[in-house]
């Protein structure tokens, strides 16, 4: 609604109104005129009272001062007809209680006039689209913060049914007739999409809430509109970068793990081709370290996170493979994996951790069982107050036990094993009767989320 539309429409409501209060006036003076004749002033007085009201009411101040001046005119008029100063004080204190009802009924208006205002404020200046909707479902009125986003007046679209409007999507008209279905406080939030009137697709969060009258009648909901179209846009660009990423990241993985594929290809044709016994045991142990490598890389790639692998398939898979490597097919070899929770470690800690379950198993497989033996090797891992991994690591082998565990006496895979314990920050200790390993090391994730944040 523009300016010059909304001061014709006041003109043309205060025209009816001063016209009606005018004709009540004459009428109160030609019966009061009448009724001087009759004796019955004091009553006929009474008539005056409904134009002072009507006037008081919608014109606040200037309809008392009117007040005013119809009483001292209709005094003037007795004073005249009729000089008595009896009557024209007996009629006085007529005046004065309509005095007293005009300046009553104008307070009144001004306090229901400063709260219409305070609304009519708040409701305009809003930076949120605001529409009231009538208890039928139709629209009301809009503010001006929704003809500045959506380009529509109320004009447009005051009387329409608000789920039927033109500019919400068939998609979206459940939503909006949900948001008036049912008289409540405040409503859930929802999710409207509007057209705006050139064509613009809006995004938005909707509220709505009931308005009701002083005596607890529903009288119509205020619906408010947040618009989400910046936030939305934003995150569908997000969420394109990061499958991008997703995808670029898998794709590194999966080279990184083919690389190593054709490493170890390479080194099982080198062992083909090598009669010396030591020569092809070296080669084979670290063809089975690079395996371990690629192993971690394809378990990267194939899971949902990219950045973690969980602990407990990882620990069975692994251990398998290495089974299948060393066992010899007199000796039957299980394994036992007990892993507390539904732990995730990442790329760095990862790695480490399969080199070191790589070498503890090969060094067991070659020299814990003897021949024809049938044993376990158990793998646990569970967490000590979420900020320390424990990784403990046992046989029930029965031959060469310092061979495994003692550190004075280890070869190359012992050190190995020291070096990426180093590398996780841990430390390991070996039971006195060398039957199990026990590694310790912190939770970086644990200890990367408690840092305070700068």
């Amino acid at each position: 609604m523009d300016i010059l539309s909304a001061k014709k429409m006041v003109l043309s409501k205060d025209s009816r109104w001063i016209v009606f209060i005018i004709v009540l006036t004459m009428l109160a003076f030609v019966v009061n005129y009448y009724s001087y004749f009759y004796d019955i002033t004091d009553s006929a007085s009474n008539l005056f009272l409904l134009p002072i009201i009507i006037a008081a009411f919608y014109y606040r101040k200037k309809g008392f001062i009117f007040s005013l001046v119809i009483i001292s005119l209709f005094l003037t008029m007795l004073s005249i007809i009729d000089p008595d100063p009896y009557l024209v004080i007996n009629t006085g204190d007529n005046a004065i209680i309509m005095v007293g009802v005009a300046g009553i009924v104008t307070l009144v208006s001004l306090a229901l006039g400063r709260s219409e205002n305070k609304y009519r404020l708040l409701f305009e200046t809003s930076p949120s689209p605001l529409i009231t909707i009538l208890p039928g479902g139709n629209v009301s009125e809009v503010n001006r913060k929704f003809t500045e986003m959506f380009g529509y007046t109320a004009d447009e679209i005051a009387g329409e049914e608000f789920k039927n409007l033109s500019f919400i999507p068939d998609e979206c008209k459940d939503v909006a007739s949900g948001l008036t279905s049912s008289f409540k406080e405040n409503s859930e939030e929802e999710f409207i999409n509007i057209v705006s009137k050139n064509g613009v697709l809006h995004f938005c969060k909707a509220f709505s809430a009931s308005l009701y009258s002083d005596d607890g009648k529903n009288e119509g909901f205020i619906v408010s509109l947040t618009d989400i179209t910046e936030n939305i846009t934003a995150q569908r660009k997000i969420e394109t970068s990061l499958r991008e990423k997703e995808t670029l990241l898998k794709e590194v993985h999966h080279r990184v793990k083919n690389n190593l594929q054709i490493i170890v290809a390479m080194i099982s044709l080198q062992i083909r081709r090598t009669d010396d016994y030591d020569t092809v045991r070296i080669l084979r142990d670290f063809r089975n370290r690079v395996y371990t490598m690629a192993r971690v890389h394809e378990n990267l790639y194939q899971s949902e996170s990219l950045s973690a692998i969980n602990v407990k398939n990882f620990l069975r898979t692994l251990g398998r493979d290495v089974i299948v490597q060393y066992t010899l097919p007199d000796r039957n070899i299980g394994l036992v994996v007990d892993v507390e929770g539904d732990p995730e470690m990442d790329l760095d800690m990862i790695i480490p951790l399969a080199l070191i379950t790589n070498e503890l198993m090969t060094n067991s497989l070659k020299y814990a069982f003897s021949e024809g033996e049938t044993g376990d090797i158990n793998l646990s891992f569970s967490e000590e107050n979420n900020e320390y991994f424990v990784y403990r690591y046992s046989d029930n082998g029965t031959i060469n036990r310092d061979l495994i565990f003692n550190q004075e006496k280890s070869g190359l895979g012992m050190k190995i094993i020291t070096s990426l314990v180093d590398q996780l920050n841990g430390d390991f200790d070996i039971t006195p009767d060398y039957k199990e390993i026990i590694i310790k090391f912190p939770n970086k994730i644990y200890y990367s989320n408690s840092q305070p944040q700068g």
